[in-house]
Parts: structure tokens; C-alpha cells; sequence
């Protein structure tokens, strides 16, 4: 296919960046996958019933990002060049092969959103019988005192928040590299693209590790640090939902109809919503970690690590 530009065979700049886009939209789906795979492995490893639910809603949220895929490649192979499938059935007639279509695949997406959907209500029916095995290892951890098993469950769901706030922030990211900062109006130096990669995904990696450092140790300037620059996060991820909203469409001036976010609108949008979703769930549960400091919580975590004496 033609580069960027290339309008050779009637190949466009749509064409190509919506083609890319396909490519990037299943390499996720598989990054989900395996990251789904590791966190039941973790949960089943640690008996810990907050993973197994979590895993549960990761389900549902691949469930529905497989929906999104299949409309999204929908909608773009729907608006795809008539000149690009017209290119493809001259070169199959010429070789004499058999006839092809552009998005052939689209049955292969309908079935992966009929496995997701029962492998949701598989493990939903795993969680519940899971939730009873796992009862008495979480009583062991937890024990008896009310308040300090409150404590606990809320330290857990907030380290379990940031496992997953790895992941869709990760993802965010490298769409936002891949169709945006490299899209159809991209810089010619590719400063933007230098920036995110370089900057961006390191700081949100140090952000995640220092909310990480704060809780499990306690420290009151690290968490307030934290918290503030989750503020900023949520601010910058609504701009760019704003940013979307403005440019979505066809930009009117481009001659070959693209946009600064071609063949990225949905995927980009879904992926914003969960992690700004996640952004303020972990703003609100690393707040009543903050008030939960100096009541002994450290203490008895190190205590279940040591295990019985």
C-alpha cells in the first residue's frame, strides 16, 4: 500500500491511515487479552476475590471494546475508496485467483464478540463460585477486626486500580502515538511524536509507581503529590475528549477528507472514557487510603506477609 501522500493506484491518505489504524485497534484487543490472562493468574495465585471481580469487569470492557472494533473497522472500510477495491480485483483477475474482498474478516470480529460475550457469562458464573472458595483465605487475611478488614479492602482495590490504570493509560498512549501524533496531520520533524514516548509514557509510568510508593508506605507528601497530579491528568485527558468531539468528521479542508483523528475517533474516545473513569475512582479511593495513615494498616499488611509465627 502507498505511503502517506501517495495517491498512486488511487490509494489515499484515508485509505492509509485507516488501514494502520485497523492494525493498531487488534494488536490492543491482544494486549488485552494476555492482560487479562495475567491478572486471573494473579487473582487465582493470591485468592484474592477484588482481582477476580476486577477480571470480571475487564471482561465486560473487552466485551464492549470488541463491539467498538467491529463498528469502528465498519465505518471504515464502509468509506473506503471504491478505486482501492477496483485496484484489488484487477490484480486478482490478471493472476487468476479467486475473487476477494476488502474487510473479509468482519465475520471473524462478529465471532469474537460472540466469545466475549460468553466468556463474560462463563466467568461471571467462575466469580461466584470463586467468591465462596476464596471466603475463608480472605477471613485469614482480614481477620476479625471490622474496622481493619475496611482498611485492607480498600488498600487492595486500590493497588488493584493501578495495575489496571497501567494498562488503559498504556493504551491511550500508544493509539495516540500510532494514529494521532503520526496521523494524517502529523509534523514533519515529529516533535509531538517524540514528546508523547519520551515524555509522556515515562511520566504516567513514575505517577503510577509513585502512587504505588505513597500507600505502601505511608507518606503524606508522596500521596499529596500523587493526588494533585491526578487532578492534572483528569484535566488533560478531558482536553483531549474536548479535542476529539472538535475534530471528529471529515476536516473540510483536507483534499482528501481526513481528520486529525482519521480512522480513531471511537477506539480513542472508548479508551479516554475508561481511563478518565479510572483516573477519578483512583483519585477517590487513594483519598480514603490517606485518611486510613497512622491506624495501623502497615503493620498488620507486614504481619500477613510474615504469615503465622
Amino acid at each position: 500500500m502507498g505511503l502517506p501522500g501517495d495517491t498512486t493506484y488511487g490509494i489515499t491518505n484515508k485509505t492509509y491511515y485507516n488501514d494502520r489504524a485497523l492494525s493498531t485497534y487488534y494488536a490492543l484487543v491482544m494486549a488485552a487479552v494476555v492482560f487479562l490472562f495475567l491478572i486471573a493468574c494473579d487473582a487465582i495465585i493470591q485468592s484474592s476475590i477484588i482481582e477476580i471481580v476486577t477480571t470480571t469487569l475487564l471482561n465486560f470492557a473487552l466485551f464492549f471494546y470488541s463491539i467498538v472494533q467491529w463498528y469502528q473497522a465498519k465505518h471504515i472500510t464502509s468509506s473506503q475508496d471504491t478505486d482501492v477495491q477496483q485496484l484489488v480485483d484487477y490484480f486478482l483477475m490478471v493472476s487468476n485467483r479467486p475473487e476477494f474482498r476488502l474487510h473479509s474478516w468482519q465475520a471473524a470480529e462478529v465471532a469474537v464478540i460472540i466469545f466475549m460475550g460468553c466468556a463474560c457469562a462463563a466467568w461471571c458464573y467462575l466469580t461466584y463460585r470463586l467468591y465462596y472458595v476464596f471466603g475463608w483465605s480472605q477471613f485469614k487475611e482480614l481477620g476479625a477486626d471490622v474496622g481493619m478488614r475496611a482498611q485492607l479492602k480498600i488498600y487492595h482495590i486500590y493497588m488493584m486500580l493501578l495495575k489496571v490504570d497501567v494498562f488503559f493509560s498504556l493504551g491511550f498512549s500508544i493509539q495516540y502515538i500510532f494514529l494521532v501524533t503520526r496521523g494524517p496531520f502529523a509534523t514533519p520533524t515529529g516533535h509531538a511524536t517524540t514528546v508523547h514516548a519520551g515524555v509522556a509514557i515515562p511520566l504516567n509510568t513514575a505517577l503510577l509507581l509513585l502512587g504505588y510508593l505513597a500507600v505502601s508506605r505511608e507518606h503524606n507528601w508522596l500521596l499529596v503529590t500523587f493526588l494533585v497530579s491526578l487532578a492534572a491528568c483528569m484535566g488533560y485527558m478531558i482536553s483531549k475528549l474536548v479535542d476529539i468531539a472538535q475534530h471528529a468528521g471529515t476536516d473540510t479542508e483536507s483534499p482528501d477528507g481526513v481528520s486529525k483523528y482519521t480512522g480513531a475517533e471511537f477506539s480513542l474516545t472508548f479508551f479516554e472514557v475508561i481511563t478518565l473513569l479510572l483516573i477519578a475512582t483512583t483519585f477517590a479511593v487513594a483519598v480514603l487510603n490517606f485518611r486510613n495513615f497512622g491506624k495501623g494498616l502497615l503493620g498488620e499488611i507486614r504481619d500477613n506477609r510474615k504469615g503465622p509465627s
